[in-house]
């Protein structure tokens, strides 16, 4: 079942690159992020973080125009860069610090694999050394320390793919609970209205 808000645009590889994925697309997906080549699961990984960094963003625009998020983080936008969207939204509060760090570590990573000139590896002693520096959830932290202590090619990947689906489900929390909150705020406004408009208008006594 195709998702009901993907949108592309014809003629632009940003927006072939940027529609929102379908059912199977997104098992698809996840499937590849964790058996998939190294290489893939670097970049798709960090991919899907950005993009839900761009999704929570949008979020707290006060003007949601379709085309605003495409202008703000096109080549020559404010938020162009992966880092650029990671300071904002924290400096916006959107996340904690130990959330921008981990994000920041996907970011280092990614730009070491799409920048190298040779074959990199997620068990490279440098890697497993940045990744062992994030705060996981305290839930994972014990199973990813046997990946830390005795790293292996797959057990990095795995501790990588996890770090990103963490990131993922953070930030989408944080964005439904932001949209209830406005619900909620929206419902308020509409009993206020109701109520100030029942004073104005006089019961009908027949």
């Amino acid at each position: 079942m195709k998702s009901a808000n993907r949108k592309i645009k014809k003629g632009s590889l940003k927006n072939l690159s940027g529609g929102a994925p379908t059912d199977e697309e997104h098992a698809a997906v996840l499937k590849i992020l964790v058996k998939g080549p190294q290489m893939v699961t670097v970049i798709l990984g960090s991919a899907l973080v950005e993009h839900e960094i761009e999704n929570l963003l949008l979020q707290v625009l006060k003007n949601k125009d379709s085309n605003i998020l495409d202008e703000l983080t096109n080549a020559d936008g404010p938020i162009s860069t992966f880092s650029q969207k990671i300071l904002l939204g924290y400096a916006l509060g959107l996340f904690d610090k130990k959330v921008m760090n981990a994000m920041k570590a996907i970011k280092k990573i990614r730009n070491a694999f799409a920048h190298a000139r040779k074959i990199l590896k997620l068990d490279d002693p440098i890697i497993v050394s940045e990744l062992s520096r994030v705060e996981f959830p305290a839930t994972e932290k014990e199973l990813l320390r046997t990946a830390f202590d005795d790293p292996s090619e797959r057990k990095i990947i795995w501790a990588y793919a996890t770090l990103c689906v963490d990131l993922i489900g953070e930030l989408m929390g944080k964005k439904y609970k932001m949209r209830l909150i406005e619900l909620n705020e929206l419902k308020s406004e509409v009993k206020r209205v109701e109520r100030k408009l029942s004073k104005l208008i006089p019961e009908n006594t027949g």
